[in-house]
């Protein structure tokens, strides 16, 4: 029998300090359920860091893999490179033009 993987994936996050307390709640209420959570692009509602510390926040208790990629929103502000710092400083894995190989188990992805 082959080993599975649960991927947790979202896109259009649109982070601000209005959805903290939603996105702590979501955050926490997958930390059993999956092996790898994915985050495509627009993280954050305007491309500010402080945006970008909201998402860090609520994903700082999960305890495993997330990679995200920048969308168009996190450059808005022009500030993208702080978002994208502030993301990689939780421990999130941001891929700007890269790739990254993760070990789940027995399996890589």
């Amino acid at each position: 029998m082959s080993e599975s993987i649960r991927i947790a994936a979202a896109g259009d996050v649109h982070a601000s300090e209005a959805l903290r307390e939603h996105l702590s709640r979501a955050f926490a209420g997958i930390v059993e359920e999956v092996d790898l959570v994915l985050l495509a692009g627009d993280l954050t509602t305007h491309g500010l860091p402080d945006q970008a510390s909201v998402l860090a926040d609520a994903c700082a208790g999960v305890p495993v893999p997330v990679v995200a990629v920048l969308g168009n929103h996190d450059h808005h502000s022009g500030h993208a490179n702080e978002v994208a710092e502030v993301l990689r400083a939780s421990g999130i894995v941001v891929l700007d033009r890269g790739h990254v190989v993760l070990e789940l188990g027995e399996l890589e992805v």
